[in-house]
């Protein structure tokens, strides 16, 4: 048995290498004012059917059948007291409108936003305006899209066919 043991302790010994790193979480934590109600975060604005072109010309618009609603609960005053929203998005000129996606068939139009009271609501602005108070409680920013002919499009310009346009938006607190 003891040469057993002798001839083991020729054998080479393995010895277990083991690394040990630390992993460290880093973030923000904010507090907004309110919350984005989850059922109201996606949109899509309908147009209400066929669209005619001649419709569009001459600085014409075509509204959609419905507003853009942000349902927002759960506001706090105390942690803000405006908020503006920013839209991002392809422009079709510098004129601030949303410029349909490139798999469209449609062409020479292009979509804008506003306010119920007609302020224009340009895309990819650097000023975020309007601002508006944050009521306590729930509250709903209502806002306008309409379809136009871009910037000298005239009737025989103008693309038919179906359309999509994408469109982003931030809600800013102040």
């Amino acid at each position: 048995m003891s040469a057993i043991l002798w001839c083991c302790s020729f054998l080479p010994s393995v010895a277990q290498a083991a690394n040990s790193n630390d992993i460290q979480y880093s973030g923000t934590l904010i507090a907004l004012p309110c919350t984005v109600d989850p059922n109201y975060e996606n949109f899509g604005v309908d147009f209400g059917g066929n669209i005619n072109s001649k419709d569009l010309v001459d600085g014409q618009r075509r509204y959609s059948k419905e507003d853009i609603l942000f349902h927002l609960t759960d506001c706090d005053t105390s942690l803000g007291n405006s908020i503006s929203v920013k839209f991002s998005g392809v422009s079709t000129t510098d004129n601030g409108l949303l410029n349909v996606d490139a798999g469209s068939q449609a062409s020479g139009i292009a979509i804008g936003l506003e306010t119920p009271s007609g302020v224009a609501l340009p895309i990819n602005n650097t000023q975020v305006e309007p601002l508006m108070p944050i009521k306590k409680g729930d509250m709903t920013i209502r806002l306008r899209s309409y379809i136009q002919a871009v910037e000298g499009a005239t009737v025989e310009s103008i693309q038919p066919g179906f359309f999509t346009a994408t469109l982003t938006y931030m809600l800013i607190y102040q």
